[in-house]
């Protein structure tokens, strides 16, 4: 349940008020098949398996938003957005969360054009360091929106060491805090005479050149800004390529 209140302050500027309630129940089934020294089957069991109490969570946030932001076919190409927002969770767990998301846009050429973005979100005010707390997990910094490249699949096993319990490939990917930065380069591929490399209305297309970089890290547990992809320490991950918008 969720109720929100905005309050324009001016045609691109706004302040939002948000109050909401979450309820997570769990229900666990166990289901137990005998067999004997054969393989037949012999017996049949379902019982109910022990579950985690109920996590209950009330939030408040209070956020200051902007956008004045002009968009060409695919995305915006001048101007700026904002979001700063505080939030404060409650109940079953308790902590203080922080969003700052800062984006400009820069067209210095009519087929040319730049993006930034700054991006950081964080759970502060937890008790536990360096671990999960309560049954909230962490945040996981290899997602598409964060930096592109990364997925829960994308690590090799060959990346992790053999026989120990931890992997620093996948460990720097999760946290309770993240931060990130990407750039783009954007050239209008389809579009307009006015705005297109070639002519083709139909299917507005640009080609984009991108870098990311992210880091993830943990109260007590702070990240590591040096280039050593091997490293245990939590040092930034990176990324880099070219993609199409359409």
């Amino acid at each position: 349940a969720m109720a929100q209140l905005s309050y324009p302050l001016s045609s691109i500027r706004r302040v939002e008020l948000k109050t909401a309630f979450n309820r997570y129940g769990f229900d666990m089934e166990v289901e137990r098949y005998d067999y004997d020294q054969f393989g037949q089957w012999i017996d049949f069991r379902q019982t109910a398996g022990e579950t985690p109490d109920p996590l209950n969570l009330g939030e408040v946030s209070v956020a200051f938003v902007e956008d004045n932001s002009f968009s060409g076919f695919t995305g915006p190409i001048r101007g700026w957005r904002t979001r700063l927002e505080v939030g404060r969770t409650f109940g079953t767990e308790t902590f203080t969360s922080v969003l700052t998301d800062v984006r400009r846009y820069y067209s210095p050429l009519q087929m040319l054009s730049f993006a930034v973005r700054g991006y950081h979100y964080g759970r502060y005010g937890i008790p536990s360091t360096g671990q999960d707390f309560g049954i909230i997990g962490d945040l996981f910094l290899g997602d598409t929106y964060f930096v592109r490249g990364y997925s829960a699949n994308s690590i090799d096993i060959k990346e992790c060491p053999q026989l120990v319990t931890t992997c620093p490939a996948i460990d720097r990917l999760l946290g309770q805090r993240i931060g990130v930065v990407n750039l783009e380069v954007r050239v209008p591929l389809l579009g307009s005479e006015r705005f297109g490399l070639i002519s083709f209305p139909y299917l507005p297309t640009d080609l984009v050149g991108f870098v990311d970089t992210g880091v993830a890290w943990n109260q007590g547990d702070d990240p590591s800004f040096i280039w050593d992809p091997n490293s245990e320490a939590r040092t930034p991950i990176v990324s880099a390529g070219v993609s199409a918008r359409a």
